[in-house]
């Protein structure tokens, strides 16, 4: 039972990840006044995307070795 709560539990995070950084790089690009407040626009947006790309990595490997869930 600990087990499936543990999985779960990573599992939401991940979701919650993936999604929350999707929404940051979607606005990023979208929302001309929020790049306006960075200095590097490209380094910036390549920070989300590693973010997001680990978020999913995650996710992904979860799966991968649990499964089933």
């Amino acid at each position: 039972m600990k087990d499936n709560q543990l999985i779960q539990a990573l599992k939401f995070k991940y979701e919650y990840e993936v999604n929350k950084h999707r929404v940051d790089l979607n606005n990023f690009i979208n929302n001309p006044v929020a790049v306006a407040e960075h200095e590097s626009i490209v380094d910036t947006a390549d920070i989300i995307v590693e973010k997001l790309a680990t978020s999913e990595e995650k996710l992904a490997t979860l799966e991968a070795h649990v499964g089933g869930f």
